[in-house]
């Protein structure tokens, strides 16, 4: 079993940044150097998001695997869920607030756009925002999976979401070779995402307890 899960693990990872390197440089074909730029700061921002959740996908994960093997309370694991859920919904708001009262100055001082206008800009640096925001819950849903020990369900559904960010996004940008829309249609991708692996972490829950 373990052996089994690894390879998947290590399949999927693999795929998944092949994808990444030879997928997103296609992305050049359709847009500007500084329309490209953006996802590529988007990108990196996103595999930084685990700065943003304060370690609470380890937190999630620690303790829905005591959960599982017996060591742990239900109702502690779902009042700890719950709040870790509000704190990192209050923190990533506030984050979003500065981000609103502060984008013009990330977009006129700190990134010297030539070609993209400033509302186009901010609009981008908003959708990246609320991306980097879902990608901090997504870790914490994942990391509740993940102590349930479901690797090869995470590994089979990743492999789906990134198939459709990245070839999907290819694809978007063939016919609509707009960076606003590709970060609207990346923000649709990840809020499904959240929403199902939310809902399958709670089914997951739900089913131990009345297996027990």
């Amino acid at each position: 079993m373990i052996i089994s899960n690894s390879i998947i693990s290590i399949m999927s990872a693999s795929i998944i940044g092949l994808l990444l390197i030879f997928i997103v440089p296609l992305y050049l074909n359709y847009l500007d150097y500084e329309a490209y730029a953006l996802i590529g700061i988007s990108i990196v921002l996103n595999s930084f998001s685990q700065i943003l959740d304060l370690g609470f996908h380890q937190i999630i994960m620690r303790r829905t695997s005591l959960y599982f093997s017996g060591k742990y309370n239900e109702v502690d694991l779902r009042c700890l869920f719950r709040t870790i859920e509000i704190l990192l919904l209050l923190i990533t708001l506030i984050l979003f607030i500065l981000v609103l009262n502060y984008f013009e100055v990330i977009t006129s001082n700190l990134l010297n756009a030539e070609f993209l206008d400033m509302n186009s800009l901010g609009t981008s640096i908003i959708l990246i925002s609320i991306l980097l925001i879902l990608k901090s819950f997504y870790g914490i849903y994942r990391g509740g999976i993940q102590g349930f020990e479901e690797f090869k369900w995470i590994s089979y559904i990743s492999l789906f979401f990134n198939i459709l960010r990245y070839p999907g996004g290819l694809l978007l940008l063939y016919y609509w070779p707009d960076v606003n829309k590709f970060f609207t249609f990346q923000l649709i991708i990840s809020l499904v995402e959240i929403i199902f692996f939310r809902s399958k972490y709670l089914s997951f829950l739900k089913n131990d307890v009345e297996n027990n």
